[in-house]
């Protein structure tokens, strides 16, 4: 079995919305951000993720940030 390297301080991590955007939720979701800075990761918006939308883009377009999200090496 193959097990991935934990996150570690300096990592990225990717944040993506494959679904619906954060909406009016973008307060709850900065907190979530500093979060996740104080502990020494660095997030990576796709640039649906703030979206208000339901869905937040075509599904081409979240599929495809999705991948490029995956395929980083970052």
């Amino acid at each position: 079995m193959i097990y991935p390297e934990f996150p570690h301080e300096g990592s990225y991590v990717g944040i993506c919305a494959p679904s619906a955007g954060v909406g009016c939720k973008l307060d709850y979701f900065d907190m979530s951000l500093d979060i996740l800075e104080q502990t020494g990761l660095i997030p990576c918006e796709t640039e649906n993720v703030r979206s208000e939308d339901c869905p937040s883009a075509p599904a081409e377009v979240r599929g495809n940030e999705f991948n490029e999200l995956f395929e980083d090496e970052d």
